[in-house]
């Protein structure tokens, strides 16, 4: 008598058994031999999920935000369906965009794995180029034709960006070296447009269409001999700033220019909690006993505008069941009074 394993079946015949499937049990089936734990990977039976749930708002949600262009509906459905923060563990209902984790509010503020940092600074102080960049998942800060301070800007997670810039050059020590190199070029650069404008808002030596000639700056002897040399090499005319030249953004401080918390809350979500297999939806709770919950409903406008996040500690978030489980060992003697009342009711009924 002759036997069939499952992985002799054909290919289509293995994807309608596992799209009857639920998830946990199709994942244990792939780990089992390759040829399943390939046809696990399908993105339709994954993608299919993510659209069941909560009347397709949740897959809404990713299209919006485009996160099935750097990870796969096997990656966004395992962190949609986890409760848990990716740093202490608490439960909680918010998902970082640019990692596709789970995270809380006291981590999303103090941990630095959230840093996200503008298109320009990632490119001036990483080193990399627009093409390195393409790869890693972007946030939009802003609309566009928005005039505001911070306008239509694009942001990359600082801690990805440290990763492929690494790899690009080789090792941290060798990024290092020649990030010292081109900033030592951008100072004399900027010191030398700094002294253009100096000298020409000092003296009268140029004319109506700012241009300064050669012959006139040879006389001055407040020049410095760097100064003298970049003029030498230049052409015979040279245009003079009208406004006092930027600092490059090569030489700002990193810390200075990092986008502040209030923007990283812009790069997560609030998506609840999604149970595995069945895709209930269960809106997230807080615990109104804690102590964190009574002093955030205590502050006013002021306090909360005011007030840094980093001193902030958010109170944790439960589902209907776990926060039973949280009142009955944080709360014991409420919980014994609850439970004294509910018998009282019965006995009286």
């Amino acid at each position: 008598m002759r036997f069939y394993t499952l992985s002799s079946l054909s290919s289509d015949i293995l994807l309608r058994i596992q799209s009857l499937l639920p998830p946990t049990t199709l994942v244990t089936l792939g780990m089992t031999c390759r040829k399943l734990y390939q046809l696990s990977k399908d993105e339709t039976y994954w993608k299919r999920h993510i659209q069941e749930m909560k009347n397709g708002l949740i897959y809404q949600i990713v299209l919006k935000h485009e996160l099935n262009k750097n990870f796969t509906w096997r990656e966004i459905y395992s962190s949609i369906v986890t409760w848990h923060c990716a740093n202490c563990g608490c439960s909680t209902p918010y998902l970082f965009l640019l990692t596709n984790t789970k995270v809380c509010r006291n981590c999303l503020e103090t941990c630095d794995d959230y840093l996200i940092l503008t298109k320009s600074m990632a490119m001036s102080q990483f080193l990399l180029t627009e093409k390195d960049l393409y790869s890693l998942p972007k946030g939009i800060i802003g609309q566009k034709g928005d005039r505001s301070f911070m306008g239509y800007i694009q942001v990359y997670s600082a801690k990805s960006v440290d990763q492929i810039s690494i790899k690009k050059w080789g090792g941290r020590e060798k990024r290092d070296l020649e990030l010292e190199k081109r900033k030592k070029r951008a100072l004399l650069h900027w010191r030398q447009r700094m002294e253009l404008y100096t000298l020409f808002n000092s003296s009268s030596l140029c004319n109506s269409k700012h241009v300064l000639e050669l012959s006139s700056l040879k006389k001055n002897k407040k020049l410095s001999s760097s100064m003298k040399k970049f003029l030498k090499s230049s052409k015979a005319k040279r245009k003079i700033p009208k406004r006092p030249p930027a600092m490059p953004i090569i030489l700002k401080n990193i810390k200075e220019s990092l986008i502040d918390n209030y923007d990283r809350f812009s790069m997560a979500v609030n998506l609840g909690f999604v149970e595995k297999d069945t895709d209930c939806f269960y809106e997230p709770i807080q615990c109104g006993f804690c102590e964190e919950t009574k002093k955030i409903a205590a502050m006013t406008e002021e306090e909360t505008i005011f007030e840094k996040p980093c001193n902030i500690k958010y109170p944790s978030i439960y589902t209907l069941e776990t926060l039973k489980e949280h009142i009955s060992k944080c709360h014991m003697d409420f919980y014994e009074k609850i439970t004294n009342v509910r018998i009282n009711i019965i006995q009286n009924c």
